[in-house]
């Protein structure tokens, strides 16, 4: 092998490992400088009612022609959205029933509120899921924004104050439980405070 030959491939050979190491070098270089995405760690929803210095009052509207929801100012009150294409909607309802039965007598009422835009969609969807409880109808999605409903169903505990103390987004029957000692919670403090006045 002559010296030129040599040095040419000596030379190809350099130029061979440029090529090849440079991208590894590239890809090294992007992944120091690219941040690692963290996992959040999934929260378990562990329904507990938590006291918020400022509460936020619930958005008023008509419960019916004559009665306001402010007209119910000393109750507590369970507002649940709902829509007749949702398939938790109709899981919910047989507890929402539970509810209004166990609790009417203690100063508690179950409002709903359906957000089709056509009234026979729910009138449909209530000849299946039948309600013993209130209900109102936000065919053009007004109560819905006032309360920035975020899927269905969406739910808010109101408090004797009138102000919300929790909300639920979706619906799992391994939750009521928890829901219903929030209810008990409201109930509790209702009591307390009606006894001390």
């Amino acid at each position: 092998m002559t010296r030129f030959t040599q040095l040419l491939f000596g030379t190809l050979v350099l130029i061979t490992l440029a090529f090849i190491s440079e991208p590894a070098t590239a890809k090294e270089t992007q992944l120091k400088t690219t941040p690692q995405l963290k996992t959040t760690p999934q929260l378990k929803t562990t329904p507990q009612l938590k006291t918020t210095p400022q509460l936020k009052a619930a958005p008023d509207f008509n419960v019916s022609k004559t009665v306001k929801l402010s007209d119910l100012k000393g109750k507590i009150l369970y507002i649940d959205f709902w829509a007749s294409w949702c398939g938790p909607c109709r899981k919910s309802f047989p507890w929402l029933n539970h509810l209004h039965q166990r609790y009417d007598a203690q100063d508690f009422m179950v409002l709903s509120i359906n957000v089709d835009s056509e009234h026979h969609m729910a009138e449909k969807f209530l000849s299946k899921y039948p309600a013993q409880f209130s209900i109102t109808y936000d065919p053009d999605g007004e109560l819905s924004q006032a309360y920035q409903v975020r899927g269905m169903p969406s739910s808010y505990l109101i408090d004797h104050n009138g102000n919300i103390a929790a909300t639920h987004v979706g619906f799992k029957k391994k939750n009521t439980p928890g829901y219903e000692q929030q209810i008990d919670y409201l109930i509790a403090q209702k009591s307390a405070v009606n006894s001390n006045q």
